[in-house]
């Protein structure tokens, strides 16, 4: 529903603009004019009204909004009004009972009227929106005070206050707020626009009755002619679906932008002009002249402060960021500016281009508004991290830069950065440890601002590369990085289909996993290669590691998934026993929030059963603590498909990730099992053997060379091997060759 009223560039029902309601306008002042005008018997606003609430409470029970208070305010002021117009229509005039009853109608109104400007002045401003707040408060209480005054003193003239005498000036103001709302209001639902009419009908149509001069036609009836069309104009109102959310705080608090709010003070300082000339050209004021002036002086006063704060507040939006009120990159430029101006002093100036590794994630994974908190937390640590003399900005979505005086006395970058992100953030009510990768280069005098950037973003793509921290550019580090960079952009070329002469063409290799004892093939692990036609063979740690860099891990991980899945497919069909397969998983993919559901409509697509699947993880890559990470492959585990901890022993989270995930298979990394080439024995192995079979694990050892080492590996009670002394990896037709002993195992060469 909240669609109704946010502002979109393709309208549709329910989505109105000012120009389409500028008929609606025009008419309705027209129609309450020529209802004053004329003669209208005195019955009909009594059924308008009476019909009017009917409606109103009809549109209550068919449309149900949450916040119906004002709405049954509503049908009670028609209520009311009705009982009092039928009670002076059968008394033939004004009666005691009928005016009771008027004043409990404009009572509702009242306490309606109170309800909405509770909640207009209680939302929340933005950065920066105080003093105009206040300035707009003040115009409206000073317009307020001068019809209050000039009401009074009509009324003291006229031998004491009466509502004749109060009428005609508070409702000239009224007709100025409603006025004033139908400029700032950036609502634009039809029934909003619609009540927003009502409002202008009522104040239009007690103005000019009480005009001098007015007829008085409807002295039997309480109810002025032109209250007709208000009364219409609501229950029009309540009839539309949008009418749910019209008295909702985020309906009432939308503003339009301040160079259009800085009209709405027109018509308040029409008000006082309109007062003076209320009484006749100021021939018989209730007040002197000079008090008109004066305070149509002041009202005039204030509203040019108030455009002058709000063309301030525009500048300041111009050069700050919305979300964290840090410097954007024009005001970034600014800053720049000035201390190229200033000079470099003793120390100079260092430029820190800063990115959140761990923002995508976030987002990913708990949505966009709780990696909006993570950024503002970010930029208020960075804020209170840096001295008077440095300047932050947020660039980017997960992008900051920082303008760090350098020198004794100053912190230095590593600082910085230790200062912000040395605590976890609070992430979805978790604490989460965030990591950022920060580039620096030293600003020399004369220096460009765009060309310190990049070398900036050089040194922060090395940092991404070495996974976080800071590292301060060099010229070679420019080579290097760009070398980098053209291998991404051909990576990625690549993946999307690219011409295979220009960047070559992505291979899926097949290695034999083996029974120790027997020898027997029991699956395969699916193992990508590129070769490209002028870097030769791309090792795998540069493509998989700039994959995971550049966002390209979770696509790349698709596509070798897929091709595994098909190529069990075509070997069974080819005769070979039903083999399983497993497939690496990056760090982009583990930590996506689909992945049980790629995984398993990728098994539905070919029809295999999820047992003939294994996912690894690396046990080097670091993986957040997110319960959602584990829940994921909790579903794996339960549809079957089975979950190996890979490379264990040669990262730092071993132990960790098996009390995180649903690990069923260790997979030892050859530096554990290198040891057992020379050696007979090692007590490391037997320990990790032993906590695996203590904990129900499988093991498998990687990294079988020799038949000795292979040996000594089972005499541990290792289960499974994977090395050179079985096979390298094959392509799909030679592993298919292999396992049905038509083609034989290559092994490694003597010596």
């Amino acid at each position: 529903m909240s669609g109704l009223y946010r502002p979109a560039v393709r309208r549709g029902p329910g989505r109105r603009t000012r120009r389409d309601w500028a008929p609606a306008l025009l008419g309705v002042v027209v129609t309450v004019v020529l209802l004053s005008a004329w003669e209208v018997p005195p019955i009909v606003p009594a059924l308008v009204a009476l019909a009017a609430c009917v409606t109103v409470l009809l549109a209550l029970g068919a449309h149900r909004p949450k916040r119906w208070s004002p709405w049954a305010l509503i049908a009670l002021s028609q209520g009311l009004c009705s009982v009092s117009s039928f009670a002076a229509v059968a008394a033939g005039g004004r009666s005691a009972p009928a005016t009771t009853l008027l004043v409990a109608a404009q009572l509702a109104s009242a306490v309606l009227a109170l309800h909405v400007l509770r909640v207009m002045v209680g939302r929340p401003r933005p950065p920066g929106g105080g003093p105009a707040a206040r300035l707009d408060a003040l115009i409206v209480a000073v317009v307020v005070a001068l019809a209050a005054a000039h009401a009074l003193a009509a009324g003291a003239g006229q031998g004491g206050p009466s509502p004749p005498a109060l009428t005609p000036a508070l409702n000239l103001v009224l007709m100025g707020l409603v006025l004033r709302l139908l400029v700032v209001s950036a609502t634009s639902t039809a029934a909003v626009l619609r009540l927003q009419l009502a409002g202008l009908s009522a104040a239009l149509s007690y103005l000019l009755a009480s005009l001098p001069g007015a007829r008085g036609h409807l002295a039997a009836a309480p109810l002025e002619p032109g209250l007709t069309v208000t009364m219409a104009l609501l229950a029009w109102a309540a009839t539309h679906p949008s009418m749910v959310l019209v008295f909702e705080p985020a309906s009432l608090g939308r503003r339009r932008h301040a160079s259009t709010q800085m009209l709405a003070a027109l018509p308040l300082v029409a008000v006082p002009p309109c007062l003076w000339l209320l009484d006749g050209s100021g021939a018989a004021a209730a007040l002197p002249t000079a008090a008109y002036l004066l305070v149509g002086a002041l009202v005039a006063g204030l509203a040019l402060l108030r455009g002058a704060l709000a063309l301030r507040a525009s500048e300041r939006r111009a050069a700050h960021d919305p979300l964290t009120d840090l410097l954007n990159r024009r005001g970034l430029a600014q800053a720049f500016a000035t201390r190229q101006r200033r000079g470099a002093g003793a120390g100079g100036w260092v430029l820190c281009l800063l990115d959140v590794d761990d923002f995508k994630h976030v987002n990913d994974t708990y949505g966009h508004d709780v990696g909006d908190a993570l950024i503002l937390e970010v930029a208020r640590r960075l804020a209170r991290a840096v001295g008077p003399a440095d300047a932050v900005a947020r660039t980017g979505g997960d992008e900051f830069v920082l303008l760090l005086a350098a020198g004794p006395g100053h912190r230095a970058p590593e600082d910085v950065l230790a200062a912000a992100f040395g605590q976890p953030f609070p992430v979805a009510g978790r604490l989460v440890a965030v990591r950022a990768s920060t580039g620096t280069t030293p600003v020399p005098d004369g220096s460009s601002m765009l060309q310190l950037l990049a070398d900036a973003d050089v040194a922060m793509y090395a940092a991404k590369a070495a996974g976080g921290g800071t590292v301060a550019f060099s010229e070679d580090l420019r080579r290097q990085v760009l070398g980098r960079r053209a291998l991404v952009e051909d990576l990625r070329a690549v993946l999307a289909g690219g011409e295979a002469e220009r960047v070559g063409g992505l291979h899926v290799l097949y290695q034999p996993l083996v029974d120790l004892g027997s020898s027997r093939v029991l699956a395969c692990e699916a193992l990508v290669r590129w070769r490209h036609p002028a870097r030769g063979l791309v090792m795998p740690d540069d493509m998989l590691g700039a994959a995971e860099e550049h966002g390209l891990g979770r696509e790349l991980d698709r596509l070798v998934l897929r091709a595994a899945l098909a190529q069990l497919v075509r070997w069974d069909g080819a005769g070979l026993p039903p083999l399983s397969v497993s497939v690496n998983l990056g760090r982009s993919s583990t930590c996506h929030p689909g992945l049980a559901l790629d995984v398993l409509d990728a098994l539905a697509k070919v029809g295999l059963p999820a047992s003939r699947l294994r996912l690894e993880i690396t046990e080097h890559e670091h993986l957040p603590d997110d319960p959602a990470i584990a829940e994921e492959f909790q579903a794996l585990v339960a549809a079957g498909v089975g979950l190996s901890l890979d490379d264990f022993g040669a990262g730092y989270a071993s132990l960790d990730y098996l009390l995180r995930y649903p690990v069923s298979t260790l997979k030892l990394d050859r530096c554990l099992t290198a040891s057992l080439i020379d050696q007979s024995a090692s007590p490391l192995l037997e320990g990790v053997v032993g906590l695996a079979a203590r904990l129900g694990l499988t093991v498998l050892a990687e990294g079988v060379e020799t038949a000795e080492q292979r040996e000594r590996l089972a005499g541990l009670g290792i289960d499974h091997g994977q090395g050179w002394y079985f096979a390298r990896p094959l392509g799909g037709d030679d592993f298919a060759g292999h396992v049905l002993g038509r083609a034989p195992a290559p092994v490694l060469p003597a010596g």
